[in-house]
């Protein structure tokens, strides 16, 4: 799904422009990040992200239909919030509180707002979800290692030929092109790979190191939008890869670095430029938060990347 980035990234960067002191926009970036981190899961990030702007502070907002299963409906002439559709412009959806009892309803009705929360750590084992990380990491072009470095760099990514994983299936053979390196550090805690992880994908897929669609040494055949991503500052790399962390690990119910230590990103960029820069793109940071968890979640549904990824039917 594609969005106007212009659209809502100078919605929210005028919104936090307003805000001159530091402490409130990094107070208000954090609340807009909660919202994205407690959603209903059939709530995209993107889309918790639009409900937040359109009703701030809402309970969870769930489709008609969803309503219905519930044995509600929403009441006459109550303004609906709306979210973007697949394929579709837009669908409404409704807080409990804009609902009331369908009438002969043939089950039980739902009488107080159904409660979504961010998973608690210890639900989840970060060991599996790194193997899962580094096992899928091909999708995205990169490639993976564990390996013994200093204590003060957790991981790192870099933009390098590093030749092309094949994967072998019944009649088909998958051909990946993997055009980056990650390192992340082999004696951290499986929280800390994890998250670290997350954050280099992140790079990866906010552009950070040029686009996944043309070869490493082809600089001049990217688009502008391209290359602006390439040479962002690095605060606000660095912020846009932190919130995909952030956000991912949150929503695994994996501890990542604190709210507070997110702030000390907001800061940084602030002192680097004065105000919250217009560069800083929310909807790609949603888009990847979107990307990674599909990463992790069903491998059928994993997005084929054709830049990366070909196909060779076998006899």
């Amino acid at each position: 799904m594609d969005f106007n980035t212009d659209t809502v990234d100078a919605v929210l960067a005028d919104l936090l422009h307003r805000l001159s002191n530091p402490e409130l926009i990094a107070e208000k970036y954090a609340d807009m990040l909660r919202a994205v981190i407690v959603r209903p899961p059939q709530l995209s990030p993107f889309n918790a992200f639009l409900v937040e702007q359109q009703r701030p502070g809402a309970s969870p907002m769930l489709r008609l239909s969803e309503w219905q299963e519930y044995g509600r409906q929403p009441k006459p002439n109550v303004p609906a919030v709306l979210i973007l559709q697949p394929f579709a412009p837009v669908i409404p959806v409704y807080e409990f509180r804009d609902t009331e009892p369908i009438p002969y309803f043939d089950g039980e009705v739902l009488e107080q707002p159904p409660s979504f929360t961010a998973v608690t750590a210890g639900d989840v084992d970060a060991a599996d979800i790194v193997r899962t990380l580094v096992d899928r990491a091909c999708h995205i072009g990169a490639d993976v290692h564990a390996v013994h470095v200093g204590e003060r760099l957790g991981g790192d990514v870099c933009r390098e030929n590093r030749g092309t994983r094949v994967i072998k299936r019944t009649h088909v053979e998958h051909h990946f092109r993997l055009i980056f390196y990650v390192r992340y550090q082999s004696q951290a805690e499986p929280a800390v790979q994890c998250a670290t992880l997350v954050h280099e994908f992140a790079h990866i897929l906010l552009g950070h190191l040029g686009p996944m669609n043309d070869a490493p040494g082809a600089p001049q055949r990217w688009t502008p939008e391209q290359r602006e991503r390439l040479f962002l500052s690095k605060e606000i790399k660095e912020l846009e890869a932190e919130t995909v962390a952030y956000l991912v690990c949150s929503r695994l119910g994996i501890r990542p670095n604190s709210p507070e230590y997110l702030a000390g990103y907001v800061g940084d960029m602030i002192a680097a430029s004065g105000t919250w820069p217009a560069q800083m793109s929310i909807t790609k940071v949603l888009e990847t938060t979107h990307a990674i968890e599909e990463l992790l979640g069903d491998y059928a549904h994993i997005r084929r990347r054709a830049a990366i990824r070909t196909s060779e039917r076998l006899a």
